[in-house]
């Protein structure tokens, strides 16, 4: 299941598994995903500077992740361009 929403004005794309690009990623929409188990990041590529999160329990010690620890998480990491965006700097 792949779900869109918004909530306190930020807009998520909810999904079970990891995705590397997902809808509005270049207008800084985060994604919020869980199947990666026993570990916080996806070695595919470098999710430290994508606006992703791994809300499964067994990487937030059993614990739920609210929606205001997933915005905090993300809250330093600029919206990633598209490489004909890059060429315009």
């Amino acid at each position: 299941m792949y779900a869109e929403l918004t909530l306190q004005s930020h807009r998520f794309v909810l999904f079970h598994y990891p995705i590397a690009e997902w809808a509005r990623i270049f207008k800084g929409s985060i994604h919020v995903h869980g199947h990666v188990h026993n570990r916080p990041t996806v070695s595919a590529w470098d999710s430290s500077k994508l606006r992703a999160v791994n809300v499964g329990v067994d990487v937030n010690n059993f614990t739920p992740v609210s929606i205001d620890e997933v915005i905090r998480r993300v809250a330093k990491i600029p919206t990633p361009k598209r490489e004909r965006d890059l060429d315009d700097e």
